[in-house]
């Protein structure tokens, strides 16, 4: 142990800086006071032990500058720099400076069309509550799924999940909460429910570009993200742009009062509301109206647009007219003379 001990030095490196180039992905490490000993550098993910990242660099100690330059893929909490002497056995000294960039932990998000199943794994240990929430147009907040909370530290699977664009992955640490929303970006078509009062009842259908099966009911909403139900939900099926309907007796209208619909094909599943339902209109809408508002917007569009061509064939006649007017004075001058 003596033998081991003289050839061992107890402070090694004084002092380690270093510098990021975020452009490159660069670590520069710049080393001093190592006593004109080679040693190596290296950048690694500290787990249980600290895991090879990158390639082992060499400095000699006769070097005047001993620096590095290392490669990184992402800024990760757990990415340290190491520092050791070549010489077996080494003592090892570690920094790990870039515990708070965590930016990256919550992108490694992977959906398997196959079983329908969602995954995340962090590239870090890391302590996490992980839900499967559903972010409401209304005020941008997401709000959990029942009985889909867990507290993970790498690795979160979700089987048979509706791949609606507002069905998000929520993650909250002690210090923030972040929001991902892996099938917001277009690849995945949402299902819409909409629904039509026709005399004293309603009629409720869904449009979908795949097979589905759906559950309606009619609710009494308490708050913004809390309805009640207030009877037995109503089950359809349907293929890929097909207009099954199911029909709500009895009319139920009111500020209050929603129709709630959601898919009983998969485990976990957003849910969509057309809720101030007008007792005396003919149609509903999905989220508060917003079919209604985009057929109203789509009105206004074609007004303008038969408005603006009015004014351009207005136009055109006034010149057309000023020109045969004016080829006429021409005509008679020349008639004239």
């Amino acid at each position: 142990n003596n033998d081991v001990g003289k050839n061992i030095p107890d402070c090694f490196v004084s002092k380690i800086a270093y510098n990021v180039d975020r452009t490159r992905k660069t670590i520069s490490v710049n080393i001093s006071d190592v006593q004109n000993t080679d040693c190596y550098v290296r950048l690694c993910h500290q787990r249980f032990v600290c895991e090879d990242v990158g390639p082992v660099t060499l400095i000699q100690g006769k070097d005047l500058i001993k620096s590095a330059s290392l490669q990184y893929t992402q800024l990760l909490p757990c990415l340290c720099i190491e520092v050791w002497p070549a010489i077996l056995d080494a003592r090892r000294m570690q920094l790990c400076p870039f515990k708070n960039d965590t930016k990256f932990l919550w992108d490694n998000i992977v959906y398997q069309a196959a079983t329908q199943t969602l995954t995340w794994e962090a590239a870090c240990p890391v302590h996490v509550t992980v839900s499967l929430c559903q972010l409401m147009k209304i005020n941008d907040q997401c709000v959990d799924l029942e009985g889909t909370v867990n507290i993970a530290t790498e690795k979160v699977k979700y089987s048979r999940v509706d791949t609606h664009p507002s069905l998000c992955i929520k993650f909250a640490t002690e210090h923030n909460v972040w929001v991902k929303c892996p099938f917001s970006h277009g690849h995945f078509q949402a299902w819409k429910m909409q629904l039509a009062v026709m005399g004293q009842q309603i009629e409720v259908s869904f449009t979908s570009h795949f097979e589905a099966e759906f559950s309606v009911l009619v609710c009494n909403r308490t708050n913004l993200h809390s309805c009640n139900s207030t009877g037995s939900p109503k089950a359809l099926s349907l293929g890929g742009l097909s207009l099954p309907s199911v029909n709500i007796s009895g009319k139920p209208c009111g500020s209050n009062t929603c129709i709630k619909g959601w898919r009983t094909d998969v485990d976990y599943s957003v849910s969509s509301y057309i809720c101030d339902l007008p007792c005396d209109s003919s149609t509903g809408t999905e989220e508060y109206y917003e079919y209604s508002l985009s057929i109203l917007s789509l009105i206004a569009f074609l007004a303008i647009f038969l408005i603006i061509l009015a004014l351009l064939g207005h136009k055109l006649l006034s010149v057309n007219s000023r020109k045969t007017h004016e080829d006429k004075s021409v005509l008679h001058m020349i008639t004239h003379r």
